[in-house]
């Protein structure tokens, strides 16, 4: 008889725990989508380094300025000698729903994505790691790469004539 109450303690203390610990979880995953760096950190010069979607996707080098309005980044993309605008917002990605950033912009004449996480970097600047592909192809089986890398302050303005 003692037994039987001990076991029936125990199975109330184990589902006890489990229901508080998945509560507990859901409060954390809240946290960590309200725990998102402010957008304004992510203002700033960047150098791109990258690979084409695809099998033979060539390498490329890049620079991007972005500027915050409101809640929309707007960037102002260098590449190939060619001055490219795009925007960005800040999404949340993965079962973690990890702070991210979704970026659109034009390039070889059609609709690009890239969905990026970023952290800090040893200067406490922020460095993007990215996917890219073709917006009408989302699913593409070998992505693109890139990588932004912050440029350091002050930035002479002819950086970016796109020459």
């Amino acid at each position: 008889m003692m037994s039987t109450r001990y076991c029936f303690i125990c199975a109330l203390l184990l589902l006890t725990h489990i229901v508080t610990s998945c509560a507990h979880a859901e409060g954390n995953q809240a946290a960590v989508s309200s725990a998102a760096p402010p957008i304004d950190i992510l203002y700033g010069a960047y150098e791109i380094v990258g690979k084409a979607p695809g099998d033979t996707g060539e390498n490329y080098r890049a620079w991007v300025r972005i500027a915050v309005e409101g809640d929309i980044l707007i960037l102002d993309r260098c590449f190939n000698g060619e001055r490219l605008e795009g925007s960005g917002r800040l999404i949340s990605v993965g079962a973690d729903q990890m702070p991210a950033v979704r970026f659109e912009f034009p390039l070889h004449g059609q609709a690009f994505e890239a969905t990026c996480l970023y952290q800090s970097d040893f200067d406490n600047l922020p460095r993007f790691s990215c996917y890219t592909y073709p917006h009408s192809q989302a699913d593409i089986e070998v992505p693109g790469l890139e990588a932004y890398f912050p440029i350091i302050w002050p930035v002479p303005m002819n950086y970016f004539d796109c020459r």
